[in-house]
């Protein structure tokens, strides 16, 4: 299985193109991937209609290509994983990186929380996030052996935005990153592991792990 179409889940935000996002892009359209954003609004659309959005994208792509990999960070993460359950396609593979996969147990008051991190405190909540998350937990629990292979989880040494004990899932394959903080860890991840992230959905999607 040599053609695979990629899809990029942004991190929170309202899907428009930020400035490491744009440049992460560019250095995988010169390496001849495209990488192909989903544009993901945490803030104007559920937890539902994020995970339709992107099935509708991955259900396309795949008229075109042999597999699709998601290639996500940060709020990305959960959506990833909630999308590729839904999917349930063996022609779907997901890169999460630094991405949320429990709420944790801080307090709401603690900057970390997943309450204050998904701005529920706030009069612009991003509300696809924060149900995204609580339903990954939930997703987690359900994932078969065949989707826990097709997953690989990008972590890092040291992250303020992301607790690290939220990153993981059992079962689940992980590469740790000499890399700190969220932002260093986006470079690392998804510059610094492209030919990664690519080794693994082709090896994956084509049953040789």
């Amino acid at each position: 299985m040599r053609n695979i179409g990629y899809m990029f889940l942004n991190g929170l935000g309202t899907g428009e193109t930020k400035w490491h996002e744009n440049i992460m892009l560019k250095t995988w359209h010169r390496a001849g991937v495209d990488l192909v954003p989903a544009h993901i609004n945490y803030y104007a659309h559920s937890s539902d209609e994020l995970i339709d959005q992107v099935c509708t994208l991955a259900r396309t792509m795949l008229k075109s290509h042999d597999g699709v990999a998601f290639v996500s960070e940060s709020a990305g993460g959960s959506l990833a994983l909630n999308a590729l359950h839904i999917l349930q396609d063996e022609s779907v593979c997901a890169v999460i990186a630094h991405g949320r996969m429990r709420a944790g147990d801080l307090p709401r008051s603690n900057r970390n929380s997943l309450y204050r991190r998904a701005h529920l405190d706030t009069d612009s909540p991003a509300t696809g996030f924060y149900e995204g998350v609580l339903k990954a937990e939930k997703t987690a629990l359900a994932l078969s052996a065949d989707e826990k292979r097709r997953i690989l989880i990008l972590t890092q040494l040291t992250d303020m935005v992301v607790p690290l004990s939220t990153m993981t899932l059992p079962g689940v394959q992980t590469h740790r990153s000499i890399a700190l903080g969220h932002t260093g860890a986006f470079f690392a991840h998804l510059i610094g592991n492209r030919d990664r992230i690519m080794a693994f959905a082709h090896q994956t999607l084509e049953g040789k792990v």
